[in-house]
């Protein structure tokens, strides 16, 4: 599926807050929670992130909220020391459009169909609540 315009701009217009210190130099930030950007409900948006969370659980992860710059909208979300090749398949899995690529301090979105797409958002300091 591709991302349009309009979606992936929502995407790009981001803040991150992290639960816990975290001091990896090269992650991603994936959900589980809304597949294809089709709203479900909390319930459903628990279940998926606690089956992504044991999927995860064998590497470096933590918490972290993802949403807009007011957090009227958030997803619980991990960040996870893994590559970004591991987490554009873990994305496919759980059905994610795109995931967040934290590298040397910063932050990328990147599209988790073919072909992949990714944009430079800038250093990670300006979208951490």
């Amino acid at each position: 599926m591709s991302i349009d315009a309009h979606l992936w701009r929502a995407y790009s217009n981001v803040r991150l807050k992290f639960l816990a210190a975290w001091e990896c130099q090269c992650y991603v930030i994936i959900t589980a929670c809304n597949p294809r950007s089709s709203q479900v409900s909390k319930e459903i948006n628990c279940i998926k992130n606690l089956q992504l969370e044991r999927d995860i659980a064998r590497f470096p992860y933590q918490n972290v909220k993802v949403g807009d710059p007011n957090f009227d909208w958030m997803e619980d979300s991990f960040a996870v020391e893994i590559s970004l090749t591991q987490g554009c398949e873990l994305a496919q899995i759980y059905e994610q459009n795109a995931i967040y690529f934290v590298e040397n301090g910063v932050l990328f979105l990147v599209s988790c169909d073919q072909p992949r797409r990714q944009t430079n958002l800038g250093p990670l300091s300006q979208f951490v609540y």
